[in-house]
C-alpha cells in the first residue's frame, strides 16, 4: 500500500454546524442528567427490553454512566477524525481523490458523534420518564431511532464515498 497523503481538511459550513451541534447536545445532555439526578428516586431503571419496558433496576448514580460513556466516545471520535489518512476506505485513496474522500469520512465521524449523543440522550429521557412514573411511548421508538441515527448516515456516507 502506498503512503496516503496527509492533508488538513478545511471546515465547511456543514462541518461547523455539526461540531457546534455536537458540543451543544453534549452540554445539554449533562445538564439534563444533572437535573434528572436531583429529582429521581433512589432506585431507577437501568435496562430496557426491546419494547422499551424497564427490566432492570439499580441505584440512581447509574444515571451518569451514559453521559460518561457518551463523552468518552465523543472525545475519542474527535481525536480519530483528525487522522483521516489512517481510516479504511472502500475506494483506493490517491492524491487526486484524497481531499474528497477524507472530507466525506470526517463528516461521517462528526455526524456519528452527534447521533451517539442524541441516542444516549433518548436513553436517558426514557430512564427519567420511567423513573418518574410517566413510562413512555419513547420506549417503543428507541430501537428504530437508534438504528436510523447510526446506520442510516453510515450507509449514506459509504454510498457517497463509493461514487
Amino acid at each position: 500500500m502506498s503512503e496516503r497523503p496527509k492533508i488538513k481538511i478545511p471546515l465547511q459550513p456543514a462541518d461547523k454546524i455539526l461540531e457546534v451541534m455536537g458540543y451543544m447536545f453534549l452540554a445539554a445532555f449533562w445538564i439534563f442528567v444533572s437535573y434528572a439526578y436531583s429529582v429521581m428516586p433512589e432506585t431507577i431503571p437501568t435496562h430496557f427490553n426491546l419494547a422499551g419496558e424497564a427490566d432492570g433496576f439499580g441505584e440512581k448514580e447509574t444515571v451518569f454512566l451514559m453521559p460518561i460513556i457518551g463523552t468518552l466516545l465523543f472525545i475519542v471520535l474527535s481525536i480519530v477524525q483528525q487522522r483521516p489518512h489512517a481510516f479504511n476506505y472502500i475506494t483506493e485513496i490517491t492524491p487526486e481523490n484524497a481531499e474528497k474522500q477524507y472530507t466525506i469520512a470526517v463528516r461521517m465521524m462528526r455526524f456519528l458523534k452527534v447521533a451517539l449523543i442524541v441516542v444516549f440522550g433518548f436513553g436517558e429521557i426514557l430512564t427519567y420518564k420511567t423513573a418518574m412514573g410517566a413510562g413512555g411511548e419513547l420506549g417503543v421508538w428507541i430501537v428504530p431511532i437508534t438504528l436510523l441515527l447510526t446506520l442510516g448516515p453510515l450507509f449514506y456516507f459509504l454510498i457517497k464515498s463509493s461514487k
